[in-house]
């Protein structure tokens, strides 16, 4: 979050944009099938399953998260 906030600040937005690729593409990997209604929930919640996935833990998600329920950053903490 610092490495993005100061290209952020200098304007490098070629480089945020390298940066937040390069970290999307670790992430990428899961089939990101989990749709709870709202995207940073969806991706944080795929990650975790593809990561569960991998050893052989079974994860059961249900429910909905509407995209104005909470601030993206809370969505973060809490998940």
């Amino acid at each position: 979050m610092i490495c993005m906030n100061e290209l952020c600040k200098k304007k490098k937005y070629e480089e945020l944009e390298q940066y937040i690729s390069g970290i999307t593409d670790m992430f990428n990997e899961s089939d990101k099938s989990i749709h709870v209604g709202n995207d940073i929930a969806d991706a944080i919640i795929n990650d975790k399953f593809s990561k569960a996935e991998r050893k052989w833990i079974m994860l059961t998600v249900s429910g909905t998260l509407g995209t104005d329920d909470f601030a993206p950053i809370d969505i973060c903490t809490i998940l």
